[in-house]
């Protein structure tokens, strides 16, 4: 199915960088130290401007699709056992960048348009999985989370640092948690997403599989979760957990996991 174009931007972008984190670690040291200084400034500003939100921690979700395109394109070497043949590869950065500001700024885009630049993302983002399938790592085997952040912002908590997260904003019974993630895929299994919250108790980590069908499916999910009267505390934690529709998962029942703390108000008067 043809995505729309503002969609097929974001899972080539998304792709792209996805792309770089897995074989261009060092990125940075790639461009000059006058763009990185400008993708600290845009940093910056963004932070400046969402007054009641975190703006992205890492430089790289600063990068637009020309900037991305010629990150893959000067380091080839790097990129060739990913995407293989640079001449091809380079139609679909051309057609990705002809279209992405008619896409982006809502200007008509045509059918014929839509369905090229739809295409050209999703080769790219299938080209990407399949290098993770066939690289020897547990990316082979799994899929993996790329990305989950809340309604405020917050990328969500690093696992080593579950039990550590600085600010854990308040929220009211009523109040929801909207929460968008993605993540790649492995060996061809579909994804589901399940968000629900709980404390971090000893154990909590095995719990069984929800007793519910899945909250979201799919590699680009928008997650809501509503606090309840059950959720008041100072310690409430949402969770999201994502599964292949496999068998077999890289931990217990689920294959990816995302955390975001909070502190739940007490309704006024009880």
């Amino acid at each position: 199915m043809a995505l729309e174009p503002s969609e097929s931007v974001a899972v080539f972008e998304s792709a792209l960088r996805s792309a770089i984190r897995e074989v261009l670690p060092v990125w940075q040291t790639k461009l000059t130290a006058e763009a990185v200084e400008k993708l600290k400034e845009k940093q910056s500003i963004d932070n400046k401007k969402r007054d009641g939100a975190v703006a992205s921690s890492d430089l790289l979700d600063y990068t637009e699709t020309t900037q991305l395109t010629r990150l893959v394109e000067s380091n080839w070497d790097s990129f060739k056992p990913l995407f293989q043949d640079l001449a091809r590869l380079k139609v679909m950065f051309e057609l990705v960048n002809d279209y992405r500001n008619p896409a982006q700024h809502n200007r008509v885009v045509l059918p014929f348009e839509r369905d090229l630049l739809s295409g050209g993302a999703q080769q790219v983002q299938n080209q990407v999985a399949i290098f993770r399938g066939t690289s020897g790592s547990k990316t082979r085997y799994y899929p993996r989370i790329e990305s989950a952040t809340d309604h405020l912002g917050r990328a969500s908590v690093v696992p080593a640092d579950i039990y550590s997260q600085p600010a854990r904003p308040r929220l009211d019974v009523g109040d929801w948690v909207e929460v968008q993630a993605s993540a790649v895929a492995a060996r061809g299994f579909d994804l589901e997403w399940w968000i629900f919250a709980g404390d971090l108790l000893p154990g909590f980590e095995m719990m069984t599989r929800p007793n519910r069908g899945p909250d979201a499916i799919g590699s680009e999910v928008v997650l809501r979760y509503r606090m309840t009267a059950a959720d008041v505390s100072e310690q409430r934690t949402v969770h999201v957990r994502m599964a292949s529709t496999s068998k077999f998962h890289r931990t217990d029942w689920y294959d990816g996991h995302a955390y975001f703390h909070f502190a739940v108000n007490p309704p006024e008067g009880e």
